[in-house]
């Protein structure tokens, strides 16, 4: 069995490649959304950008994600991988490219870890509003996106 890595076009010094397993999503979502909102792109462009994770303790994990979403979306959490750091990797923004990923048969993904959530969410908006791999006059990422 071979190794499939899905690697992301837009590169930073920060990525990290990582096995599929060993990340645990801090959503997933019942309608499928994946495979219809991310699946397509990834199977024709590829993975634009990669997913942006977090650690968590297992106790912080079962405060921030499974106490912190609702019960009908915890309800669909698989259980938390934890790694041999003793933490559990979270992926905040990227849950639906990561089941994609999987059920493209994928087995490692472009990962940037950050140390809080917000730091997560802040790329993600950056990516999302400056979409930095098609836009060359876009100005480099300062973390200054917030939550919209």
């Amino acid at each position: 069995f071979s190794s499939m890595h899905l690697q992301s076009l837009w590169r930073d010094e920060r990525i990290t490649i990582l096995d599929l397993d060993r990340l645990t999503p801090s959503t997933v979502h019942g309608d499928l959304r994946h495979r219809t909102k991310v699946m397509p792109t990834l199977k024709s462009q590829g993975l634009h950008y990669p997913l942006l994770c977090t650690k968590f303790t297992p106790n912080e994990y079962q405060i921030r994600v499974v106490q912190g979403t609702n019960k009908q979306s915890a309800s669909r959490l698989r259980p938390a991988r934890i790694n041999s750091d003793g933490l559990i990797w979270v992926v905040k923004m990227g849950c639906n490219r990561y089941q994609a990923a999987l059920e493209l048969g994928y087995t490692k993904i472009d990962c940037i870890f950050f140390n809080h959530t917000d730091d997560c969410v802040k790329m993600a908006r950056w990516f999302e509003q400056c979409n930095p791999l098609f836009n060359t006059s876009c100005e480099p990422y300062q973390g200054k996106f917030n939550y919209i």
